[in-house]
């Protein structure tokens, strides 16, 4: 099994710094239930630019090109001959070049079908462009194995199209697996101390209380699905004082939160006026600007939500109205995307992305984000942190005092 999925490379030349980048294809084989990782092997396209946002702008040549790379390793799955990652990335370098021989390929792939889960992976970038079929696995193998029982209860939600309960599924596999550090976990194993030693071991684990409380909640979905297919015994005790609910008050919005240099670093950090990264950039710090905005809101913006010198919109989240005054900075940013194309969007985000779907646009901002918060030493930075930004940083300060000293500082 490989998991496909385009990157962009910038160029490395010293004596041409204007040198375009390269599109490249990366292969990565993968165990047979998706897990550890193995040899990975690049294999460069024939399109070039000179940032991440060609990875937008060609992007139906690329899902073309990564369902050519997909028909590749099909064929060689059908031979029924042993080949290796390399024999893979050799057949897509001829495919890509057109190659007499591989014409079946070529031809295969210029037609839309369903990608077979257990033959490929595709990154979430691209995921979205593709659909996916499972090989029918839906009987437990074993009867008294808890693991397989949930495998395919997984590969059943995929082929039912519920692909985000099938992830729940599988994501629950692995943390069971790493709490029992064994792969086979059976149901003679499940009572009432393993569901309250996994808590506490989820616990201590570090993560956030609403991931606890997401493996608690689907661990027991799981366990009273089996009851009903007759695998267990199960007793209701089990889950005694355990709180699978989520303390929306103890979240603390701050862990989200930059400091004011930080800030003030992405502001400033110098990126090429004619890419997505300063747009992606500038619509980070408008968030911030504005009280803090969750980017869908920001993406749909329009010249109508702006009235009087006030910025007017329904968040999508809630729906609640939110007037926010617009200050120097904020005018700044939308006066430099002004255009006169008769697109009414504030800003061109959507507009580039064509007719591709907003979980894609998504994508592509996540990856934009993250390479800004590498080159100022933030790799962690994400687009929301706009939000919690704005609420440390406005919590620190007296608004009221301000007022006074200073009518125009806001």
């Amino acid at each position: 099994m490989y998991l496909i999925s385009a990157r962009f490379r910038p160029s490395r030349s010293k004596k041409k710094p204007d040198k375009a980048g390269v599109v490249f294809y990366r292969i990565t084989e993968l165990t047979a239930d998706g897990g550890e990782r193995r040899p990975e092997r690049n294999v460069n396209s024939l399109i070039h630019g000179h940032d991440e946002s060609i990875l937008l702008t060609e992007r139906a040549k690329i899902i073309d090109n990564l369902r050519l790379l997909y028909c590749v390793i099909e064929r060689l799955e059908a031979s029924a001959s042993t080949f290796s990652i390399d024999d893979v990335a050799n057949d897509f370098r001829k495919a890509l070049a057109g190659d007499i021989g591989m014409t079946d390929v070529i031809v295969r792939s210029k037609t839309d079908f369903p990608l077979r889960k257990d033959v490929v992976s595709v990154s979430r970038e691209f995921k979205s462009e593709f659909s996916f079929i499972c090989l029918p696995s839906c009987k437990v193998y074993n009867r008294h194995s808890m693991s397989d029982y949930i495998f395919n209860r997984a590969q059943m939600l995929k082929n039912e199209h519920r692909v985000s309960h099938a992830r729940s599924y599988l994501s629950i596999l692995s943390s069971l697996r790493d709490y029992v550090g064994v792969k086979e976990l059976m149901f003679s194993a499940l009572d009432q101390d393993f569901i309250h030693n996994y808590a506490k071991w989820l616990k201590l684990s570090g993560i956030s209380e609403s991931t606890q409380s997401f493996y608690l909640r689907t661990l027991r979905a799981i366990i009273n699905q089996a009851n009903r297919d007759g695998l267990i015994d199960y007793c209701s005790e089990w889950f005694r004082d355990i709180n699978t609910g989520i303390d929306h008050s103890l979240i603390n919005t701050f862990n989200k939160a930059l400091d004011r240099d930080t800030l003030l670093k992405i502001e400033n950090v110098d990126l090429p006026d004619s890419g997505s990264l300063a747009l992606i950039r500038d619509m980070f710090m408008f968030g911030f600007y504005c009280g803090g905005m969750e980017l869908v809101d920001i993406a749909n913006l329009t010249k109508d939500n702006i009235t009087g010198g006030r910025l007017i919109y329904r968040r999508r989240l809630k729906g609640q109205e939110k007037k926010i005054v617009l200050g120097t900075q904020a005018r700044r940013i939308i006066t430099r995307y002004s255009r006169t194309d008769g697109s009414s969007h504030l800003f061109p985000l959507l507009d580039k992305a064509g007719n591709v779907m907003f979980g894609t646009v998504r994508n592509h901002v996540f990856q934009s984000i993250k390479t800004i918060g590498r080159s100022i030493g933030r790799p962690d930075l994400t687009f929301s942190m706009n939000i919690g930004t704005y609420r440390k940083l406005s919590s620190e300060i007296n608004v009221a005092e301000i007022l006074l000293q200073n009518s125009t500082a806001i």
